[in-house]
């Protein structure tokens, strides 16, 4: 269900958001970074079922990385894989450490399949929209209410700190400095102070990512070394 749901909301959700950049350099860019991480992903699955002979199954999806050609300062990330970056929060990353961190941050929230329990927790239940969609082939996409609610859908603390620690892990192994991803909340800690006066600056990553100061801490706590969980 999480790859299919991914997979019927991607073309909504390009549209509610004025669809693809249509500059290849910028998407060449995006592309390039993206696949490093996921070969990386890729290598850290493969070295843990050596290890223990169990996985984790992180690198099932088809991770798919795309520029939205918006000035809203966000990133998303679909169920299926599909990674959003938007044009508005490229022009502020200065270096592929902060780019390559938020992808990873991203890619976090899809292997721990933090979108996939939202929805399905609101879908908990409701055997009304199962028989809807097999009687009458409506797209389950439309029934939870399509991409407006993966708009302002928005995950707990402890989520974040997850996707946190998993995006810092995939970025230093994949050869990225994973402290930029504390340069890049700064970043939005200081866009935040000056929405004040210029609303268009206001980052909408921090209404769908709590930015809470301890998850800056926490992220300077943080080495390059598989957790116990991961071992």
């Amino acid at each position: 269900m999480q790859i299919s749901l991914g997979e019927d909301l991607a073309e909504d959700f390009e549209q509610q958001l004025r669809g693809l950049v249509s500059d290849p350099r910028i998407q060449r860019r995006v592309n390039a970074i993206g696949f490093r991480l996921l070969q990386t992903l890729t290598q850290m699955e493969v070295e843990r079922r050596s290890r223990t002979g169990k996985e984790l199954n992180w690198a099932v999806f088809n991770f798919r990385f795309k520029v939205l050609n918006t000035d809203k300062i966000n990133a998303f990330a679909l169920p299926d894989g599909s990674i959003y970056i938007t044009r508005g929060l490229l022009r502020y990353l200065g270096s592929d450490d902060q780019l390559a961190t938020v992808l990873s941050h991203e890619m976090g929230h899809v292997v721990l399949r933090h979108a996939a329990k939202a929805l399905a927790a609101r879908l908990k239940g409701n055997v009304v929209v199962f028989a809807f969609q097999v009687l009458f082939g409506k797209e389950l996409a439309q029934l939870v209410g399509g991409a407006a609610y993966l708009l302002e859908l928005s995950y707990s603390r402890e989520q974040e700190r997850e996707a946190d620690h998993v995006g810092y892990l995939l970025a230093c192994f994949a050869g990225y400095d994973p402290q930029a991803l504390i340069e890049v909340f700064e970043l939005f800690k200081r866009l935040e102070g000056q929405a004040g006066t210029e609303p268009e600056l206001e980052p909408e990553f921090l209404r769908t990512h709590p930015l809470p100061q301890t998850r800056i801490d926490y992220l300077k706590g943080l080495s390059c070394e598989l957790p116990g969980w991961q071992r």
